[in-house]
């Protein structure tokens, strides 16, 4: 009876020994839920986003455009000075002639012919007197006389342009006056104002006259005063006075002193230019330099 008692205790510690070493493992198809607390917990995989997807992505909201900046105003003290040319010439329009077609008028402007305001302080127009000089006539299609430049560069101004070649080449393109604190230089240049290409060139030589770039003012001029003269004029009003196409039409047909007839093309550049958003000036520099209409 004992010995087959510890036969059966040696076979009961056999078997335990044998289920000892044994791992048991969880099957692959038990829920998550239901796993082994301390189990590993398998690595999530990342979708697929397909090639299309349905619902497009919603885009990066575009920045905001740069404001234009606001021009900035000449100094108050050009602005003046501006001011003080108004009442120089007492005219504060764009109609009245300063000198006359025979070139009288206004002593010191000699050399000129219908010598006319644009831009107060900044920009004057007109022609060269040359057929009815009282001391040295010649042919109609000339620059302005030497007088005429010297007269000018005395009165104060830095520039005067030519808006026809003919003859250029043996006019002066500096002229001296004055002297000590008082001494300058008139430069002459010549820029054909009939070729729409030029009228850039043109407008930044005044717009740099306002932003107190040049010494004084500008005198654009023709033979007579009245078609080339007059179409940098109109367009000169329309950029920086904000002058519509048909004002600066009417205003260039009236400072022709009649004289229309076949010249319809220069009419057309008044209307179809296109002011320049770069040479822009403030409405404080317009108030003072702008005519009334």
């Amino acid at each position: 009876m004992m010995t087959r008692i510890v036969v059966l205790i040696a076979f009961f510690a056999l078997f335990q020994v044998s289920c000892a070493g044994h791992k048991v493992t969880t099957p692959t198809n038990i829920p998550a839920s239901e796993e082994n607390n301390g189990a590993e917990t398998p690595a999530e995989e990342t979708p697929e986003v397909p090639d299309n997807p349905a619902v497009t992505p919603t885009p990066a909201p575009t920045p905001a455009a740069t404001p234009t900046p606001l021009p900035t105003p000449a100094s108050n003290e050009l602005l003046d000075i501006f001011h003080q040319w108004k009442t120089h010439y007492k005219v504060s329009e764009p109609y009245t002639k300063v000198t006359d077609n025979n070139g009288k008028g206004f002593e010191d402007l000699y050399g000129t012919r219908n010598f006319r305001a644009v831009l107060h302080g900044v920009y004057y127009r007109g022609g060269a007197n040359n057929k009815y000089h009282r001391d040295n006539p010649r042919d109609n299609m000339n620059p302005l006389p030497s007088d005429g430049l010297k007269n000018l560069c005395e009165e104060g101004f830095s520039t005067a342009i030519y808006y026809y070649a003919t003859n250029y080449s043996g006019a002066p393109k500096a002229t001296n006056c004055g002297s000590g604190s008082d001494k300058h230089s008139l430069n002459y240049k010549q820029v054909t104002a009939l070729t729409s290409a030029n009228h850039k060139t043109i407008l930044q030589l005044i717009h740099d006259r306002i932003k107190g770039k040049l010494p004084g003012p500008i005198y654009g001029h023709c033979w007579n005063g009245w078609h080339a003269s007059g179409l940098i004029a109109a367009i000169s009003l329309r950029q920086f006075c904000d002058w519509t196409p048909t004002e600066a039409r009417n205003y260039w047909r009236k400072n022709t002193d009649g004289n229309t007839s076949g010249y319809e093309k220069v009419e057309a550049m008044v209307v179809d230019f296109k002011p320049i958003s770069s040479l822009k000036i403030s409405a404080a520099e317009q108030a003072v330099i702008c005519p009334s209409k």
